[in-house]
């Protein structure tokens, strides 16, 4: 079943506001950034409007990409099912997948090929912490069982929806004991402020610009352990070959971008603000305080694909745990710890 792409559901990133629709992709738009000489290559790729794409920001934004020889192009949309769509549509040459739209993608045999880790933890299976339930302020919800019986804004088709299911099953609350209300990740937050919801499930930096908003809301749960929430940049096997060369350069710049955000954070209080509408400086460093950006692969990623998977079955999703490797370029991810271990000297050993 082929998935579908609302061309109205996607944002042209500009400096100015999600509301506003261009027709161009960006070239780096930092102040002062450099133009690309005519002889680099240029790679659109589409990826969502969360600081969990910061990588991609700071890259474009601080020069990395050109410095690497390679020029990027970014488009913001709101879910990574609409990625993967236009990807489809040859509307991009890459894009992000979570590893819940990857592994629902490779179960439908949609055949994008991972092959560089932006958000990611190489040493835990399971890191989630940038999802959270938010309760309104005064409300009388205690704990995750207090839920039955009251409305939840969150955003079907996505990790945070996935997160929210697991955590309410686990604590024994069936699925139909709550009502969804379904709502895009930008407007979580209008969604919150309207009153009309017990609680919300947010992903950063909506979270923190809640708990900003209102100092009387309540953090019910962060992360947990409940979902492996990882996020690839992917692109097609035809792709994987004849540009090869090119996408090498993208995981180089991926991989210094990475390191900068985890070494000098206040990069990312000066570069977020211009992505992401109404995310000041000191609230893009918080939300950034909850996800890894870790490039490397390891034996605890695949563990962590498994149990995503296991747990999309549990939920009726997928009906098979679709197989790692042929999901990733394999070549590409092992190579990073080896290729650049000056940018990855600041990251805890692998298991």
């Amino acid at each position: 079943m082929p998935l579908t792409f609302n061309r109205d559901n996607a944002v042209w990133l500009p400096f100015l506001s999600f509301a506003l629709a261009l027709t161009v992709f960006l070239a780096p738009g930092g102040a002062g950034a450099a133009s690309a000489p005519q002889d680099v290559p240029v790679v659109r790729m589409g990826t969502g409007n969360n600081v969990m794409n910061t990588p991609w920001f700071v890259g474009v934004e601080k020069g990395i990409f050109l410095k690497h020889g390679v020029d990027v192009k970014v488009k913001l949309f709101n879910t990574g099912s609409e990625i993967q769509t236009a990807l489809q549509a040859g509307e991009l040459e890459i894009g992000n997948a979570s590893f819940d739209v990857h592994i629902v993608s490779q179960s439908r045999n949609i055949r994008f090929k991972g092959f560089a880790f932006l958000v990611n933890d190489a040493v835990r299976m399971l890191p989630d912490d940038l999802y959270a339930i938010i309760l309104r302020p005064n409300s009388m919800v205690g704990k995750i069982t207090d839920l039955a019986g009251r409305k939840i804004a969150t955003t079907a088709g996505t990790t945070q929806a996935t997160w929210i299911r697991a955590a309410l099953l686990k604590a024994g609350v069936p699925i139909d004991a709550v009502t969804f209300l379904n709502a895009q990740p930008a407007q979580i937050p209008a969604a919150f402020d309207g009153g009309g919801v017990d609680a919300v499930v947010t992903v950063e930096p909506n979270g923190e610009l809640i708990v900003a908003r209102h100092p009387d809301a309540k953090v019910l749960l962060r992360g947990g352990g409940y979902v492996g929430q990882r996020t690839v940049a992917t692109a097609t096997d035809a792709m994987l070959g004849a540009q090869r060369a090119t996408l090498e350069k993208v995981v180089a710049g991926l991989v210094e971008a990475a390191y900068v955000i985890r070494t000098q954070p206040q990069v990312v209080a000066e570069v977020v603000p211009h992505w992401l509408t109404g995310i000041e400086p000191d609230l893009a460093l918080k939300a950034i305080r909850h996800i890894p950006f870790d490039p490397r692969m390891s034996a605890v990623v695949k563990e962590g694909w498994d149990s995503h998977a296991k747990l999309l079955i549990e939920q009726k999703t997928i009906k098979a745990i679709p197989p790692f490797e042929p999901a990733f370029d394999m070549p590409l991810l092992n190579d990073v710890a080896k290729k650049y271990p000056q940018l990855l000297k600041d990251l805890k050993p692998l298991p």
